[in-house]
């Protein structure tokens, strides 16, 4: 169970870390880990558990080290990161509803399936319809801009995988900027 503090999933993590050995390969995910402050070498040099609650703090510290390694070659880096996490986590069986049902429902149900991998913090649909969506970001700590453009990119790749075309997104709002959450408005055909 996660605990008093902010919390992520393994599943999250591990996709990230799969993410940096694909892309940079193993010795740079060996770099990574080693730019991390000591007392987190442990929560993320060893083995990744998906079932297991990460604190979510460590997470932003881990992001902006991966940031500072991959991000000069790679410019859309959280994007990229962000849509690793969420094709990851599809499933087959889920990919193929996500192809069936329309794109405005499923994003209606977004709030629910974000909890199963935040804890404290929560996703809530502003306004939906179809080509388009405004949703707003709330958790108790602030987050560095690279989490917000996982974020971004998470989000648009569930808006291609419940048939969105030609999708595109924006954060007018950010928590990395000191507001009070962060806003993302997307589109797609």
């Amino acid at each position: 169970m996660p605990g008093d503090q902010s919390n992520i999933k393994g599943s999250c993590v591990k996709s990230v870390s799969d993410f940096v050995k694909e892309r940079g390969g193993e010795e740079v995910w060996q770099r990574v880990i080693a730019g991390l402050p000591p007392q987190m070498h442990s929560l993320f040099s060893g083995l990744v558990l998906s079932s297991k609650w990460y604190p979510l703090e460590a997470y932003f510290v881990l992001l902006q080290e991966i940031e500072k390694q991959m991000g000069p070659a790679h410019p859309m880096l959280g994007v990229e990161i962000g849509k690793k996490i969420i094709g990851d986590g599809l499933n087959s069986i889920y990919r193929m509803m996500m192809g069936i049902l329309n794109t405005s429902w499923v994003l209606s149900k977004a709030p629910a399936l974000w909890k199963m991998y935040f804890d404290h913090e929560t996703l809530s649909i502003v306004q939906v319809s179809d080509g388009q969506m405004q949703c707003t970001i709330h958790s108790p700590i602030n987050p560095p801009k690279i989490y917000c453009k996982t974020e971004l990119g998470g989000i648009l790749q569930a808006l291609e995988a419940t048939g969105g075309k030609n999708c595109q997104g924006q954060e007018v709002k950010c928590r990395a900027n000191h507001d009070s959450n962060c806003e993302f408005h997307f589109t797609w055909k």
